[in-house]
């Protein structure tokens, strides 16, 4: 229990077993046992990059940052000479004993990001992935754990993240979340 009297328990307690979520890439969706589906906004969080303060999330984001998240891009190497963070996603093996891809060798020769498709880029990039990664299929493990890679810090952040970032979709109040952490370094239940 914090000063404010809330406690973690207290915050979990929000949630039920009624409830189905899917923190996808593209939308969040929550869907109610009773209800159907309750929230399928977009998973995009616009903050103000000089103040950090959350501008908008889901749909309002999207409006805010002009309505586009995405470019089209003719190329991998596009992509990459045009990012400055680059997200590489998991190739879901389990789901590919149907044919999509002739083999995971050659999906890492077409779409792999090596260390020597980087080494073209303009500019350093950022690496990402949500993990788990499969190594040598769609990232090379010198790119996974080379100087440029923030992967470890991501996949250790992203719980946190994504129940903070469902918080605001559901209409959390961010005072009201600010109290139930409570004190820096302070237990709680």
């Amino acid at each position: 229990m914090n000063k404010n009297g809330y406690s973690m328990r207290s915050v979990f307690s929000l949630f039920s077993s009624d409830l189905a979520i899917d923190l996808g890439t593209a939308n969040t969706l929550v869907y109610a046992r009773t209800k159907g589906i309750v929230v399928n906004e977009p998973s995009i969080v616009a903050i103000n990059k000089n103040t950090g303060e959350v501008v908008a999330v889901g749909r309002e984001a999207k409006e805010v940052l002009g309505g586009y998240w995405m470019i089209d891009v003719k190329s991998r190497e596009e992509a990459i000479a045009w990012a400055d963070v680059l997200n590489v996603l998991r190739l879901q093996l389990e789901r590919m004993n149907a044919g999509f891809i002739p083999s995971v060798r050659e999906y890492y020769r077409v779409f792999g990001v090596t260390v020597e498709r980087l080494a073209r880029a303009p500019k350093p990039l950022v690496i990402l992935h949500p993990g788990p990664i499969n190594r040598g299929v769609e990232i090379d493990s010198r790119v996974a754990d080379g100087p440029h890679s923030v992967i470890l810090n991501q996949v250790t952040n992203g719980v946190a993240i994504r129940m903070a970032v469902l918080y605001l979709l559901a209409g959390g109040r961010p005072d009201m979340a600010e109290a139930a952490k409570g004190r820096q370094g302070e237990v709680t239940e």
